[in-house]
């Protein structure tokens, strides 16, 4: 079951994208939104079954290459079957409402029609957002959960630049895409430091070593600091871009770019909840970083003000 929570989403994401012409246009909107539909059903009866102390499901082996070797895990965990059920749920409404509103051709802007394949290649990236996040949510090791965070901005540039004969759309998704990787660099220093000072990216074993990175200092830029404070802090760059927390925010405004459906996938409890997911998901390591969730509390706190006050 868990498997197939991960791979329909992205299974109707290819159908839509390239087998349109073979089961229509219709049919292959049908088949994506009914997969991701599929997905949400097992996601709740996951929610509702979940017992404590359930293992990690293990696919594949995945990256082998000296003292790196990473399999392909689903973990089971509470805050895992939230996600699944939050993610699940919302994508399938939203594609949805998708079938209706992209039904209609006549918007008074040529530019911004649904005709001919547009409407398949836009479920195809909707169905590939799904997947993406629902790799995200489901990663027992960081490597696992940074594709599925690369994954994410893939599909939120599609997604935003849909109507790429549009130069505002265009750009828009290029800004997104580009501050994304701002907080991206950040988050990539903390899982070098990571496998660096703990030899692994799984997360167990990370959580294990965590009162032994707080005990220990690392150099950076020069300087003797804390080494579990500097790699939290490194993680919450990633944080902020992908949550559009204050200095890192201004993609978001212009996501509006894309179809509404787009923008109430991008806006809603899914990728704007990636940053929240991902210290939720490392709080092992910050319930032990003082400064960080100082950091943490402040950026918070004025992006709430900023927001509430533009």
């Amino acid at each position: 079951m868990y498997a197939a929570i991960l791979l329909l989403p992205l299974l109707g994401a290819i159908i839509a994208g390239s087998m349109h012409r073979v089961v229509t246009d219709q049919g292959a909107i049908f088949i994506s939104t009914g997969m991701t539909a599929f997905t949400a059903v097992f996601s709740w009866i996951v929610f509702f079954t979940f017992q404590p102390g359930d293992p990690s499901v293990e696919l594949f082996r995945w990256i082998a290459s000296g003292e790196l070797e990473t399999f392909w895990s689903i973990r089971v965990d509470r805050l895992t079957s939230v996600m699944l059920v939050v993610i699940s749920t919302v994508s399938t409404l939203v594609q949805s409402y998708s079938i209706g509103f992209t039904r209609g051709g006549d918007h008074p802007d040529p530019t911004e029609n649904f005709q001919g394949s547009a409407r398949s290649r836009f479920f195809a990236c909707l169905s590939f957002f799904t997947f993406a996040m629902l790799a995200l949510v489901t990663g027992d090791n960081l490597l696992q959960i940074f594709f599925g965070w690369e994954g994410v901005g893939v599909a939120s540039y599609l997604l935003i630049g849909f109507w790429f004969r549009k130069s505002s759309a265009g750009s828009a998704a290029i800004k997104a895409f580009v501050v994304n990787r701002v907080g991206d660099f950040g988050l990539l220093l903390g899982l070098f430091g990571l496998f660096h000072l703990t030899g692994s990216l799984m997360l167990d074993d990370v959580f294990a070593d965590a009162e032994k990175l707080a005990e220990i200092n690392t150099a950076f830029l020069g300087m003797d600091v804390q080494a579990l404070e500097l790699i939290c802090l490194l993680l919450f760059v990633g944080a902020c871009a992908k949550s559009a927390q204050f200095l890192l925010h201004t993609w978001l405004s212009d996501a509006t770019e894309g179809p509404a459906p787009a923008t109430a996938l991008i806006h809603s409890a899914t990728m704007a909840a990636a940053g929240v997911f991902l210290l939720c998901r490392m709080s092992p390591l910050f319930e032990l970083a003082e400064t960080a969730l100082l950091v943490m509390t402040m950026v918070g706190a004025i992006t709430a003000v900023f927001a509430a006050s533009i």
